[in-house]
């Protein structure tokens, strides 16, 4: 009786090139999370914290993104505006005499544009793909709700807390405790819409 074929254990560049996808798409939406979730701390903090206090979060900011942009292979010359950006606003910080406030403010503005310019870097197709089949399974579960239901069921929550920094309007909308099915069903119309344009980023 002839005997099965021994099975060699994968190379490990092999289990590597097979995991590399999925290393790829983990990092690019935690790269979306920590860029929305920063722009949304600017935003929170604009009107009650002096330019240094703004600038001191900025900086910090800019410092979690730098170590993240290699894994999502940040365009360089984005990297290079990021740190460059960094060590300017640190240098106000630490200077002596302290730096002129209308110079702070000038870094504030440049460091607000660019958390939004960050939040725009077009996705890659993988991150796409993950975002289109997020929002059709919310869809088929929303279906499912009961009619005139006043909120929404946990298992949406929970599969649009992955598209998290795709959308402003969605981000919102979630944070509130009493969105209801009437309310997210035509805003995921709308970026299901948008997601199917091609190079097309949602905000």
């Amino acid at each position: 009786m002839p005997c099965d074929p021994i099975r060699q254990p994968r190379a490990p560049w092999e289990i590597l090139e097979m995991e590399e996808p999925a290393v790829e798409l983990k990092a690019a939406l935690e790269w979306r999370r920590i860029c929305a979730t920063f722009r949304r701390e600017l935003q929170e903090v604009a009107a009650s914290r002096s330019i240094s206090d703004l600038l001191h979060l900025g900086a910090a900011g800019l410092a979690r993104l730098g170590r993240r942009a290699a894994q999502i292979s940040l365009p360089a010359r984005d990297r290079v505006r990021l740190e460059d950006l960094r060590q300017r606003i640190s240098a106000w910080l630490w200077a002596e005499p302290p730096g002129e406030a209308g110079a702070g403010r000038l870094l504030w503005q440049e460091l607000h544009d660019f958390a939004h310019l960050l939040c725009r870097v077009r996705p890659r197709p993988e991150v796409k793909e993950h975002d289109r089949d997020l929002l059709a399974q919310a869809r088929r579960e929303l279906a499912r709700a009961r009619p005139g239901a006043q909120s929404l069921p946990p298992v949406v929550r929970v599969l649009l807390d992955g598209l998290y920094g795709l959308d402003d309007e969605l981000d919102h909308l979630l944070e509130r405790r009493r969105a209801t099915p009437a309310e997210l069903e035509p805003l995921l119309t709308r970026i299901e819409e948008e997601l199917a344009r091609p190079g097309e980023t949602v905000h």
